[in-house]
């Protein structure tokens, strides 16, 4: 099966929101049944705090979500990904994109997911089924994972959570230092067919976690850099091929699962002296706990020899890794 790519991830991400292993138990938390209120990508929200009859609007704020004890009422989740694989494996109920009347359906208490532009729409029909929080779709993982555990009632729950993997990026961080502190990581893929490409910034988990263990990025894969107002809020850019010389480096990660085609290969990319690495897309390119927990086992590979980089079947691995701790 073709792997997925950044647009085609943004093409379905856009259509549906415009057309409409858990490391604690489910337990009430005594910070349910209070109301909260945040600052949320939907604006200020007041709702009552709740873990049960939770409905997320895609998979990575259902994995969020779980990665906090909270099983999701069902999840919108699109097929095919890690993230996916791992709900349905603990037996939430998958609901497939643009089925908006089984969101009505599950008579969810609270509906929370990710605020992309041109969405205002849809929050405003899923308000009438049952309160919204979507956090921004840009925010890193750990304030979205914030948002989620406070109108849930597991901010505890999350701070332990993100405290764990603050330390597995300190502990990377100290090997980086000593060795490859400074070099240059760049990160790209094939994307949209013909002479496009993608380029993937620090407003990504790959990037927040590259730049805190001390290596740095292109500068054209730097935030302020950003040129394409189509693409640039979702942390990638597109670029054609002419430019892939300002997207050397010391070390070249290709998002492309280590099948077919790759950038690395292509002429225009000088990658002789450099250390390369094909690795999952769906790994990578998320926001959760498993991305950081990911990333980071990819790169003791690439940097380190220590195993191999991961493929999907590694997903239930690292997820127990994310929330549990190694």
């Amino acid at each position: 099966m073709p792997r997925p790519r950044p647009l085609v991830v943004l093409g379905l991400i856009t259509t549906w929101l415009v057309s409409g292993c858990v490391a604690d138990g489910p337990q009430r938390s005594p910070a349910e049944g209070r109301t909260v209120t945040v600052q949320a990508g939907n604006g200020r929200v007041t709702v009552p705090a709740t873990s049960t009859g939770v409905l997320a609007m895609d998979e990575s704020t259902g994995l969020q979500l779980l990665a906090m004890g909270v099983v999701p009422r069902a999840v919108v989740a699109r097929e095919d990904v890690p993230a996916t694989e791992l709900l349905r494996e603990e037996g939430v109920p998958l609901i497939a994109r643009g089925r908006t009347e089984q969101v009505a359906a599950a008579k969810p208490s609270l509906i929370v997911g990710m605020m992309t532009p041109r969405n205002d729409e849809l929050v405003a029909r899923l308000s009438r089924i049952a309160p919204v929080v979507f956090t921004h779709f840009t925010d890193p993982w750990p304030e979205q994972l914030r948002v989620n555990a406070a109108v849930t009632g597991r901010p505890e729950r999350a701070e332990r959570l993100i405290g764990r993997i603050d330390d597995a990026i300190s502990r990377l961080a100290v090997q980086v230092g000593t060795r490859l502190r400074g070099r240059t990581v760049s990160v790209l893929s094939l994307c949209g067919g013909g002479n496009t490409l993608c380029i993937y910034d620090d407003r990504t988990v790959l990037g927040d976690v590259l730049t805190r263990l001390g290596l740095r990025r292109p500068s054209a894969q730097i935030r302020a850099n950003s040129s394409d107002d189509r693409t640039a809020w979702a942390g990638f850019d597109t670029i054609s091929a002419e430019l892939l010389g300002a997207h050397g480096g010391d070390i070249v990660v290709a998002l492309d699962g280590g099948e077919g085609p790759t950038v690395l290969d292509h002429p225009l990319l000088h990658t002789e002296h450099a250390i390369t690495a094909r690795v999952e897309f769906d790994g990578w390119f998320y926001n959760t706990p498993l991305t950081v927990a990911w990333v980071l086992h990819d790169l003791r590979a690439v940097l380190f020899g220590e195993g191999r980089v991961a493929a999907r079947g590694d997903a239930r691995a690292l997820w127990a890794e994310a929330v549990s701790g190694p």
